[in-house]
C-alpha cells in the first residue's frame, strides 16, 4: 500500500507533467504570498544572502560600495520623488 505522501507525490508529479506553466505560476504566487505574509523574514533572508554572497566575492563588494557611492553623488537629493510633473496634469 501506498502512504498519503507517495501518493501526494505522485499526484504532483503528473500535475507538473501535465502543465508545468500553471505549476510554475502557482508557485510564484505561493512566494509573493509568502513574502507579503513574513516581511522580517523576508528582510532577514536577504540580509544573510548578501552577507553569504559578499563572504564569497569581497572583490565584488568593494565594487557594489564602489558604484552605490557614485550614485549618491550624482543624485542631488531624494526629495525629487515627491515633486509632481506638472505637464501630466
Amino acid at each position: 500500500m501506498y502512504s498519503v505522501r507517495e501518493i501526494k507525490r505522485k499526484s504532483f508529479r503528473k500535475r507538473k507533467a501535465a502543465d508545468p506553466d500553471v505549476v510554475r505560476e502557482i508557485n510564484e504566487w505561493s512566494v509573493t504570498k509568502r513574502n507579503a505574509d513574513n516581511p522580517e523574514l523576508v528582510r532577514e533572508t536577504k540580509k544573510q544572502s548578501f552577507k553569504r554572497k559578499n563572504a564569497t566575492n569581497p572583490e565584488n563588494f568593494k565594487e557594489i560600495n564602489m558604484k552605490s557611492k557614485g550614485k549618491l553623488k550624482t543624485v542631488s537629493s531624494f526629495d525629487t520623488a515627491d515633486v509632481v510633473d506638472e505637464t501630466v496634469i
